[in-house]
């Protein structure tokens, strides 16, 4: 149960007093088929479905908006992957490849408000989404003081039906990159009595990831990539000493972006510039 008062201003329209509730639930279920064909491997199948509930506006501009809840969202999705150790137990690689379909997906919208004539951001049932992809994952002993690890993704997911706005129709959704991949090298030095010193590289990209349905540019965040360092002086059992650096080639890019209703500005906030830091962890032994 949800209740609302407002009073009457320039913004909100009439005053209006609503209370008002519903309730949904829907049963969801997961089949999976797994099958082993050696010790170091196996193959899976599964098939599951979502349900995320509806609900009510959290700041609704009049009493039919403030009484008018939006349907619950459902899923149903395939996943078929492989998860195996290669090169006498030397590779972990972990491949996976998807495909889902969602129903009445929830979506933010701008509606004109027709009692103050303005537009207002609201939650409705917009669109079906589509969404297919495979994703990887490994880790590589090189040699037993030299390892690499990464993990790429590359998804399509888009609106393929959008109530009211036919051209959206084929438009990737929001923050849904077609490509993510990351790499990283360490090296392990064994100083010996239990001391060592543990040296990371990183790199991270990220692909163009749109932040509203017309798939704009100016709204987006543009594709970036970045670069982090770590080392880290293990004293002993307890005791680390952690020097880090975190956008090491002081990349900038953008962690947000999105258009206001009112202005149809676009504004965005700045991902962290080149940060540095020194860290003490200390781990209490059994």
């Amino acid at each position: 149960t949800v209740a609302y008062q407002s009073t009457s201003s320039a913004l909100v329209g009439a005053a209006f007093d609503v209370e008002t509730s519903k309730d949904w639930g829907a049963p969801t279920y997961k089949l999976s088929l797994d099958y082993q064909p050696g010790d170091n491997s196996l193959l899976y199948l599964s098939y599951a479905t979502g349900f995320k509930s509806g609900g009510f506006p959290g700041q609704p501009f009049n009493a039919f908006a403030a009484s008018r809840p939006f349907d619950p969202e459902t899923s149903a999705s395939w996943e078929l992957g492989i998860k195996s150790d290669l090169l006498e137990r030397k590779l972990r690689l972990n491949i996976a490849a998807f495909s889902a379909t969602y129903k009445d997906f929830q979506e933010l919208l701008t509606v004109t408000d027709p009692v103050a004539n303005l537009p207002r951001t609201v939650t409705a049932n917009a669109a079906r989404v589509s969404s297919e992809g495979v994703e990887l994952e490994f880790v590589w002993l090189l040699r037993k003081d030299i390892s690499l690890s990464g993990a790429a993704a590359w998804l399509d997911a888009e609106y393929e039906k959008y109530q009211g706005f036919e051209r959206r129709e084929g438009n990737a959704t929001r923050n849904a990159p077609d490509q993510s991949f990351s790499l990283a090298a360490e090296y392990h030095l064994n100083l010996g009595r239990d001391q060592a010193i543990d040296w990371r590289l990183e790199y991270a990209f990220k692909d163009i990831a749109y932040q509203e349905p017309d798939n704009l540019d100016q709204y987006s965040i543009p594709q970036y990539e970045l670069w982090n360092a770590r080392a880290t002086y293990i004293v002993d059992h307890q005791w680390k000493l952690v020097g880090w650096v975190k956008n090491l080639k002081d990349k900038a890019y953008l962690s947000h972006n999105y258009p206001i209703a009112l202005t149809g500005d676009g504004p965005s906030v700045s991902g962290l510039p080149r940060t540095y830091g020194f860290s003490v962890v200390y781990q209490k032994g059994e």
